[in-house]
């Protein structure tokens, strides 16, 4: 979920599998919290500087490095920046030997063996474990109903048995049908909901008029 401390704006996700896009996974991130800085009719112009930060347990890239900073940078004058207040994080926690930071290596160590191992991954470790009982926090994030599909998706292309595809069916449609009713409240586009939730277009529209 997003959070900000007043000119900037966050939006942390952990990654625990490769999407088939991670760059516009990442895009889609980026319309959403950028709608969300806007959904009180705001001006472009009042847009808050914002950081995009995935934390995976895999490489993104291939390239073995802890992490990969993105921003929009001029292709013919390499050291201009577009200055649009926007960054892309990647952390890679595969490579987490490979920081320099201490804080972020050992949650980088942490998300990869559960390994805590100063007073920070300490607070995390236990707030992870209450978390995972705590019925409040079920279903709160805004990007559940995109993981469904991705995993959905990536079934059918790997010759998952259909069955096992239905089964999830039920709970999946209903996920995107309070994700779609979160991103109208927004001030999202019927069009943009649609796109985003896999949900049909007469469906979101139905869902506007109830």
């Amino acid at each position: 979920m997003p959070r900000t401390d007043g000119s900037r704006v966050f939006d942390i996700e952990i990654q625990t599998y490769v999407p088939e896009s991670i760059g516009k996974r990442l895009r889609y991130y980026q319309s959403i919290l950028d709608m969300d800085c806007l959904q009180h009719g705001a001006v472009y112009t009042e847009l808050k500087e914002s950081y995009i930060i995935f934390i995976c347990t895999f490489d993104p890239f291939g390239f073995s490095i802890p992490v990969y900073t993105f921003k929009n940078t001029c292709q013919e004058k390499k050291d201009f920046t577009l200055k649009d207040n926007s960054t892309k994080i990647i952390f890679n926690a595969l490579d987490y030997q490979k920081e320099n930071n201490l804080e972020i290596k050992s949650i980088l160590e942490y998300l990869i063996n559960r390994n805590s191992t100063n007073d920070f991954t300490d607070k995390i470790n236990q707030q992870v474990e209450k978390l995972k009982y705590d019925e409040r926090f079920k279903g709160e994030y805004m990007m559940v109903n995109l993981h469904e599909w991705e995993l959905t998706e990536r079934a059918k292309k790997q010759g998952w048995e259909e069955g096992k595809i239905e089964g999830k069916k039920e709970g999946a449609e209903q996920t995107k049908i309070e994700t779609a009713n979160k991103l109208m409240s927004m001030g999202l586009t019927i069009e943009q909901v649609a796109e985003g939730t896999g949900l049909p277009l007469e469906k979101v529209q139905d869902l506007a008029k109830s």
